[in-house]
């Protein structure tokens, strides 16, 4: 396959509908801000046919997940966690099942098991898949939009880690997002977001936009990070697709080991305490995790 999909341009955010301006360019690859909501997308956007088979061949090998499945697990752990907890103090319901959709080396899997949640994982990544099963794990390998025509209103809770802003079809995700859950249920999803790769994109490039944008820690990261989106563009495509925004919570670093480890526990706590002072407003926070509850119409009087 190309190295460069089939592309179709956007002429308006795909969050919340505002016109687009130039943010910059990397590996061939163009990024457009929201002049309304601050939301990052790639334009044009990649061909999701493109993009599924490109998840099915190559994403294991891309850069993202350059570590071993034990360490990435393992340095990904207060990751976890942390949606973990979030899930369950918005009144998940923890006789579950859930889902992890993009379930990776099964990190999420392993740790919603040790938690006494039922969960279940999906993954195009026929090699992620493979190694999930060996680990005991119930893994679809099939995309959204199929699983929730197979199994709608299945589980009490939909997790996204890393996961949403590699979608370039949101509006259609969300719709089978909201059709895999029971009424009231949560969908907990941590992703890089658009304050981050802004913040350092521009410093990095001292503001000229001719320069490459910076891969910031795999954030701007074409074609698999298709958007990023701001706490306002997240609020707007939820309420489009029938859910509410129930709360926007700080995404922890990830560990790591040797100079790198130390770089990021110190990451970690600065945005604890820049957090506390600004919240959601705060640039150092690489990933934020979006809580959205289903809503479900009050049935009219007969």
């Amino acid at each position: 396959m190309s190295d460069h999909p089939k592309a179709y341009p956007l002429v308006q955010c795909v969050a919340c509908g505002g016109s687009l301006t130039l943010f910059g360019c990397r590996e061939g690859y163009r990024y457009d801000r929201c002049l309304a909501c601050g939301t990052l997308q790639l334009n044009p956007m990649p061909d999701p046919d493109w993009l599924r088979e490109a998840y099915a061949e190559r994403y294991h090998a891309a850069g993202h997940y350059a570590e071993d499945p034990e360490q990435r697990n393992r340095h990904g752990r207060r990751v976890f966690a942390a949606m973990v907890k979030t899930y369950a103090d918005l009144g998940g319901h923890i006789a579950g099942p859930v889902l992890d959709y993009g379930c990776g080396w099964g990190g999420l899997l392993d740790l919603l098991r040790a938690a006494g949640i039922p969960a279940e994982g999906a993954d195009l990544s026929r090699t992620m898949g493979a190694y999930c099963r060996s680990r005991g794990h119930i893994i679809h390998e099939m995309e959204l939009q199929q699983l929730a025509q197979q199994r709608p209103g299945a589980y009490s809770g939909v997790f996204m880690s890393a996961v949403f802003e590699h979608l370039p079809e949101p509006d259609k995700a969300l719709a089978a997002v909201y059709t895999l859950l029971r009424k009231d249920g949560l969908f907990i999803s941590l992703q890089p977001t658009a304050g981050f790769a802004r913040f350092f994109g521009t410093l990095f490039r001292a503001g000229m936009k001719r320069l490459p944008l910076p891969r910031l820690h795999e954030v701007i990261c074409p074609p698999w990070h298709t958007v990023l989106y701001t706490p306002e563009g997240m609020k707007r495509i939820a309420e489009r697709a029938g859910f509410s925004l129930a709360g926007v919570f700080r995404g922890p670093v990830q560990t790591g080991t040797g100079p790198a480890g130390a770089v990021k526990d110190a990451l970690e706590l600065a945005n604890r305490a820049g957090w506390s002072m600004l919240g959601a407003r705060w640039p150092l926070c690489i990933c934020h995790i979006f809580a959205l509850r289903k809503n479900v119409p009050a049935q009219k009087e007969t």
